[in-house]
């Protein structure tokens, strides 16, 4: 295949993924919390939602919290909500 084949090609090729774009999201650290669990580290403070997520319905809440472990700690770990059935840590 000659060369300028192939880059017509490959350029034929991404202009026909450009009209797909995939959403894509990163989120560093952050915690999901039970509500047993929420109520315990805020009791009688509702979740405030501080930004939509790229997920219906998901978002990053403005409470953080800080991550004790053996090897130290992990200050403002943001939570995100709604609240899960499970308290899990990513």
């Amino acid at each position: 295949m000659d060369k300028e084949l192939l880059q017509s090609t490959v350029s034929k090729v991404l202009d026909e993924m450009r009209q797909w774009p995939i959403p894509l999201g990163v989120s560093n650290r952050h915690i999901h919390l039970s509500a047993q669990d929420y109520e315990r580290l805020f009791p009688g403070h509702p979740i405030s939602e501080k930004k939509a997520l790229l997920q219906p319905g998901q978002y990053a809440a403005e409470q953080t919290v800080t991550l004790v472990g053996p090897k130290g700690q992990l200050k403002n770990v943001r939570l995100l909500g709604p609240l899960r059935s499970v308290s899990q840590v990513e």
